[in-house]
């Protein structure tokens, strides 16, 4: 019996320093994960910086203007297969609908049958659209593509 009740406290001293154990690396998880959200914003801004700064070119393919005043712009690298939209005087919330809804829902879509494909909708801490970029855009899907970034982002002003 005595040895009984010494094995059962040594096996719950084990898993009460599991479980703090499980705590304490959750924790850091989350923070090295706001860590690298940092990251990706920084990077994502350095990143269109330094393409010019190398000489990579960026060729517009749209304009987005919604009751004369501009969106955006929608550029692309055709050597990269990579879309970017960046905002322009208007102000967009990305979270708005048809962004955070149809927009979305599409470029899963793409991604699904395209799994090279990837996308993020970078915003900042207010919800304010700052830039969406898709790389791997299969050349086939590209003016769709454009075709419903330019009516998600005009009707999200609507």
């Amino acid at each position: 019996m005595i040895e009984d009740e010494e094995e059962i406290k040594n096996l719950l001293e084990l898993r009460r320093m599991l479980t703090s154990r499980i705590e304490k690396l959750n924790k850091a998880v989350e923070r090295l994960s706001k860590y690298v959200e940092v990251l990706d914003k920084i990077l994502a801004e350095k990143s269109l910086r330094t393409a010019y700064e190398v000489g990579i070119r960026l060729e517009k393919v749209s304009d987005i203007v919604y009751r004369g005043k501009l969106v955006g712009q929608i550029l692309i690298d055709r050597e990269r297969k990579m879309l970017i939209v960046r905002p322009g005087e208007l102000k967009v919330d990305s979270s708005k609908r048809p962004i955070s809804s149809f927009l979305v829902r599409e470029l899963e879509k793409m991604k699904e049958a395209n799994p090279d494909c990837s996308y993020k909708i970078l915003s900042d801490d207010s919800g304010t659209l700052e830039e969406i970029i898709v790389e791997n855009v299969p050349s086939s899907e590209l003016n769709d593509l454009v075709r419903k970034i330019k009516w998600a982002l005009q009707k999200s002003l609507a």
